[in-house]
């Protein structure tokens, strides 16, 4: 007995077709030319948002910007490494001021005695 779903035994070639939702939205599979280079992408039906799939790479189109999964993973990661070091130092004490710097910056300095230099993270 064979599985459930849709079985062709061959490519599906949509040709800028939708693929409709029961509620009657869809989505297009087309090539998109992303960051100069042409890529397969699922993207909404006025193309202004994307999933694009390049080897070894996803990609979010949102009104022409483009992030890489792999930067937003990388880049969130250092952001939450960051701010582990602020709570820890917090935990000790030896935080003397936060404060904002503006631009979805932070700002924070410690105390002179613990010879910690000052640092800071953008949360943007």
């Amino acid at each position: 007995m064979g599985a459930r779903g849709l079985h062709l035994g061959v490519d599906l070639h949509l040709g800028g077709n939708k693929v409709m939702t029961t509620g009657k939205r869809g989505i297009k599979l087309l090539d998109s030319n992303v960051n100069r280079t042409m890529m397969p992408a699922w993207c909404s039906e006025n193309t202004r948002s994307q999933v694009a799939f390049s080897s070894g790479a996803l990609f979010l189109v949102t009104d022409n910007n483009l992030y890489s999964v792999t930067q937003i993973t990388k880049r969130l990661s250092e952001v939450i490494m960051r701010v582990n070091h602020l709570i820890t130092y917090l935990n000790k004490g030896w935080v003397q001021e936060v404060h904002d710097i503006g631009g979805g910056r932070v700002a924070w300095s410690s105390y002179k005695n613990t010879g910690l230099s000052t640092m800071s993270t953008n949360l943007t």
